[in-house]
Parts: structure tokens; sequence; C-alpha cells
């Protein structure tokens, strides 16, 4: 072993071999150094190549101008500094088993690990890897102090992006933002490939948009699941609100076709309608239990038209109902319209279905006109007519109560049809002819009588 402390250069060949060299100051070598051991108390300068078959044990500062070549471990117990305390650190484990390694500034005291990176507590201008797939940035900028994390959980294998800490107002209600900046689109589940359509996107209670919301896609056919462009499902709620803040002239729900409005729900309730449509039906009610022939039950056109189809429908069943069900629960019906063209207005009064028309309440109307089905009474002008005298007509009043040939109010309030307008009509007609007849005859009479008077008068 040799140990001095003066300059070797000079005394040295080409290429030094020894298998322990112990310097107690300096050893330059201009060339290369072979040795299985060299321990040096100070500085060891080489221009080229030192090659070291074992270990290196440095006491105090190794410092490496250009690259350095590492072909195996390298273990850093106080981790990497890349200049100005900027490197890489492992800190540890946490309870739950969980390794962090910190990037970034690494202070000189040691930071507390994150307990839970659910949710992680706001630090300074730290970032974290995890053991299991997660990555943790926090900063902080004045009232900022916010934090990032983005991993993977170990009990269900679920990918989480998590934000926290403060806003620049100091407020908790800072956000995640995905291109915001940029403007690209952002792609959810686009892959419709697959045997689960690409999955779902799921918002939890609650999902704003600012100004435009699109849903479905043109490239789908009419009997493709995924071509249904909304799907609301309400479990004892409000499927579908639309609020009109301080103006209920706005339109809340409009439809078109080709870009052009074919009709509008406004904010108020009034719906409005593009009449110019004419055969365009707008609502359209179906029967589609045969896959090939639809069978349309209810339909309202573009210019207003409505069409109910009531095939083998029971002529007892409402086609069209309007009620009021206020009273107690008691259903009072206001007007209905029946399969076979039948209509009550108010309550139907009576079970006898022949009626087309039953109105429980008064009528009224400026001109009312009603088919003649019998015989008009001119029959009474006939002279084959046989005229009732009026002692006779006398006779049957003081023993029926009532005209002859009229309905006594007896007969009436027994028949559940009700009167009968245009019979009625008729008999009466019927018997304002016979009174002229008689009237006629009276005349005659009368005349004569005063011929016989005036006769008597000259003689």
């Amino acid at each position: 072993m040799l140990a001095f402390g003066l300059n070797l250069s000079a005394l040295t060949p080409t290429t030094f071999t020894t298998n322990n060299l112990k310097v107690m100051d300096t050893l330059t070598s201009i060339n290369v150094v072979n040795a299985h051991e060299i321990v040096a108390s100070k500085t060891i300068t080489a221009e080229k190549d030192i090659v070291v078959k074992k270990d290196v044990l440095v006491n105090g500062a190794l410092t490496v101008t250009n690259t350095a070549t590492f072909k195996n471990i390298i273990n850093a117990d106080q981790g990497l500094n890349f200049g100005n305390n900027i490197g890489l650190k492992y800190l540890g484990t946490n309870a739950s088993n969980q390794s962090f390694l910190q990037i970034g500034k690494i202070p000189s005291t040691t930071l507390a690990i994150p307990a839970n990176p659910i949710c992680p507590s706001s630090q300074t201008n730290q970032y974290w890897l995890q053991n299991y797939g997660g990555y943790i940035s926090n900063a902080i900028n004045g009232n900022v102090n916010a934090s990032l994390s983005l991993f993977t959980a170990d009990w269900n294998g679920s990918g989480y992006i998590e934000t926290s800490g403060t806003d620049q107002n100091n407020q908790t209600i800072n956000a995640l933002f995905l291109n915001y900046f940029c403007g690209r689109d952002i792609g959810l589940c686009l892959n419709t490939t697959l045997a689960n359509g690409g999955g779902k996107v799921k918002v939890g209670n609650f999902l704003s948009a600012t100004k435009h919301v699109e849903i479905g896609d043109s490239i789908y056919g009419i009997n493709d699941n995924a071509n249904i462009a909304l799907e609301i499902n309400a479990n004892a709620g409000i499927g579908t609100k639309v609020n009109c803040v301080n103006n209920g002239n706005l339109p809340a729900y409009t439809t078109s076709k080709n870009n052009a409005i074919t009709s509008t729900i406004f904010g108020d309730g009034h719906f409005w309608q593009n009449t110019s449509l004419t055969n365009q039906k707008m609502l359209r009610v179906y029967d589609g239990t045969a896959s090939t022939n639809l069978q349309d039950k209810f339909v309202v056109m573009g210019d207003g038209r409505t069409e109910i189809n009531t095939a083998i429908i029971p002529n007892t069943t409402k086609v069209f109902n309007i009620y009021n069900g206020t009273n107690s629960g008691v259903t009072q019906n206001k007007f209905s319209v029946f399969e076979n063209g039948k209509t009550v207005i108010g309550d139907e009064f009576s079970s006898n279905s022949i009626y087309m028309l039953t109105v429980n309440g008064k009528i009224g109307a400026r001109e009312i006109k009603v088919s003649i089905q019998n015989p008009w009474p001119d029959y009474v002008f006939n002279k084959t007519y046989n005229l009732q005298s009026l002692e006779s007509v006398e006779k049957y009043i003081k023993q029926n109560q009532h005209l002859p040939n009229i309905p006594s109010a007896k007969e009436l309030n027994k028949d559940e049809l009700g009167l009968d307008l245009a019979k009625m009509q008729g008999l009466q007609m019927e018997k304002i002819e016979e009174i002229y007849l008689h009237l006629i005859e009276l005349n005659k009479q009368i005349k004569e009588l005063k011929k016989e008077n005036e006769e008597l008068k000259k003689n």
C-alpha cells in the first residue's frame, strides 16, 4: 500500500493499476486509474475514466460535471435534489399502507403524508404520486389553496378526479374544468361498438348547461335504441320542468322540422302551432301492437283538425271527456263524447241511450231548426179531414182535461223520452189549423146573421 501526499501524475504511467490505493490528500490522474479500492480523504480528480469494480464510498459531496450513467439501482435515502431544493423524495406510507412520492420543492421539514387521497387537504406547492395510480397536486397563490387528485381506488378499481381547497375568494366553490382554455370537444363513452353501447355518462343531483344541450344523432335508425334522444325517469317527481323567469311569453319548448318551427309551448302555458303544415300530424297517438300496421287513435293535424279513431271501441266508452273531480274525489262529468257520437253536456240525467245529445241545464240559442219526420198537419185543410165540432171538443176537454190528440201531462211525465219538439209542434199546428177552420165557419155565420139583421131593419 502506498500512502503519501505527493502529486503522482508525473510518476505514474499512462495506465495505473493497483489493488489498494490510499491517498491522504489529492490524487490527480491524467489517464485511466484502475483500482479495486480507492480511499480518499479529500478530492479525487480524474480527467478521464475511473473504473471501480466494487463500492465507491464518498463521505463528502460527489459532483459530476457531465453525464452520469447508472446501469443499476440508485439508492437515495434523502431523495434527489436538482437545485434550489427542487427534486424527488420518498415520504413513506400512511395508515392505509399507501406510499407517497413527493415531487417539486423539498422543504427542510418533513411534510405530513395525506391520510385520505379522496379529497386531499391543501398543502403548499406540493405534488404527490401514490403507489396505486394516484396523482395529487397542491398549490397556493394568495387565497388560492386548491388541490387536484387523480387516482384509482383500491377498494373498487374505479378512477377518480377530485378537486378541493379554496378559490381566489377564499371560498370552497372552485370547480373541475375540462378543456376550459382549449375549447375542444370532450368525448365520453364514444365507442358505441361496445356491447354496452359505449357506457352511460351519469350525473348526480344536478346538471347545468350555460347555453345549449344537444341530444341525439341522425346516424342512428328509427328502431335503434341509441336514437332515443331524451329519456327521463322520474320516481314520484317532476319529469321535465322549464322555468321562464319573469316572462311567461318566452318559448319554453319548441319543435321544428327542417329548421322551420312547427309548434311552441310558452312559459305561461299557451300553445302555438304552425298552421301552414296542413297535412302534417302534429300530435299522434297510435296502437303499436301490430308491428307492420300502426293504427292512429288520436291525431291533431297542423291546421288544427282533430281525429279520433273509435274502431273496436264499445258504444258506452267515452272517447272525449271533461270532468270536475274536486268534489271530495267524486267525478262530475261536464262534457262527454261517446264512441257512437252520443254527446252529454253536464251530468247524464237519463239512462236511456237513444239520445244523441243530452244537456243537463238550460240551452240558449238565437235559432233552432228541427227536422220534421212526421207529416206536417196541412192535412187539416183537406176536405176529407174529420173536423170535430166545438161541442165535441168541449165534451172531450171536460172528460180528459186536455185537448184531443195532445198528450196529457201525466203521459209526458211518465215518458222518459221527454217532449218531442217536432211532433208537439206538429200537433200544436194541427190545433191551430182546426181553430182557423172553426173561426172561418163562425165568421161565415156572423156575416149571415148581420145580413139577416139588416134585412129585418129595412122591413
